[in-house]
Order: C-alpha cells, then structure tokens, then sequence
C-alpha cells in the first residue's frame, strides 16, 4: 500500500515530501496486509504522526499553511490500487485559542431504541 512512505509528512501543491518516515521503522511497524493505527495531529505548525502507537514524524514545519484541509486519498495512475478505511474519529475541529462550538443535541438514535446517545464510542 504505502510502501515505505506510511507515516510521512507530504503538502500537496504546497511543500512536497516534507519529512519521510524513516524506512527501517516503517519496515518495522507497518502491518502489511491488514489494518494499522494512523494517528495525525496537527497543533499550530507542529505535527505528529503515528503508526501502530509508534512515532514517525514530530516536528514543527514552517511552510505548512494556517489554513487547510487533512485529505483520505488515494493516489491517480496506479491500475487496480485499492485503499480501504475503517473506525475514523476525529476531535472536534477548531483554530487554536477558538471558543469550543455548544453541543448539539444527537439527531441520529436509529438502533438504540431512541435512546440518547450523547458520548457513545464505538
């Protein structure tokens, strides 16, 4: 799949491959075949991702834009790739220093006999 890019910091259209993971880690780490852990946080200037708990990139990068997007992809021009995702949670997503939006109230109770589902982790 990544070969022996999982875990690298790429910007597309913006800074390239601008920190690879080291690749005896990745040989290392990397599960082939089946599902890994991908953990990307981004503080400020200041990301950190992990595979399978282990750290691959923690660095500050001065070229990362303010403002941007975390992208699921999968690569044009490679015949018969497949790429598959599973269990995908995020935090709430807010500018450093910005007011926490109020809660809403859950719209979606189908399955748990209208129960309030406020909190559930699957």
């Amino acid at each position: 799949m990544g070969q022996i890019y999982w875990g690298s910091l790429y910007g597309e259209a913006f800074g390239g491959m601008m920190k690879q993971s080291p690749t005896d880690l990745v040989k290392k780490i990397v599960k082939q075949g089946d599902f890994n852990d991908y953990s990307i946080k981004c503080v400020g200037k200041h990301v950190t991702i992990k595979i399978n708990g282990e750290t691959m990139v923690d660095d500050d990068f001065p070229k990362l834009p303010e403002d941007g997007i975390i992208a699921l992809q999968l690569h044009a021009g490679f015949k018969g790739m497949e790429v598959t995702f599973k269990d995908i949670h995020s935090p709430t997503w807010q500018k450093p220093g910005a007011k926490a939006a109020p809660k809403k109230a859950p719209t979606a109770t189908a399955g748990f006999g209208n129960q309030d589902i406020e909190g559930f982790q699957g």
